[in-house]
C-alpha cells in the first residue's frame, strides 16, 4: 500500500500482511467482497499477472490485466469510465 500510495486515491486497499491473504486463493477476493459490500461483477481487479485476473474471475470479478496505462484507459473506459483528472 505505502509503496504504490494507493491510499492516496482509494478510501481502502487490501493488503496481504494486513489481511492474511494472497491472491489468487479465492478468500482473498472473497474478503474484500464482504469488506466492499459489493457484489462481484460490481468490482474490478486490476493486476499484472494473469493468475490473479483468472482468480478475480473465479470469485465473479471482473478483471483487467494490466499491461501499461494506455490499455488500462481504453480497458476501463470500454467498462464505461471516464477521465477528466489524471489518475
Amino acid at each position: 500500500d505505502e509503496k504504490l500510495q494507493l491510499s492516496r486515491y482509494l478510501p481502502w486497499t487490501f493488503v496481504s500482511y494486513e489481511t492474511g491473504l494472497r491472491k489468487p486463493d479465492k478468500e482473498a477476493y472473497l474478503h474484500a467482497i464482504r469488506r466492499l459490500e459489493r457484489r462481484p461483477e460490481e468490482i474490478i481487479l486490476v493486476d499484472d499477472r494473469n493468475e490473479n485476473c483468472k482468480g478475480a474471475q473465479a470469485a465473479g470479478l471482473r478483471s483487467i490485466l494490466f499491461e501499461d496505462e494506455k490499455a488500462l484507459r481504453a480497458s476501463l473506459a470500454a467498462l464505461g469510465f471516464s477521465f477528466e483528472a489524471t489518475i
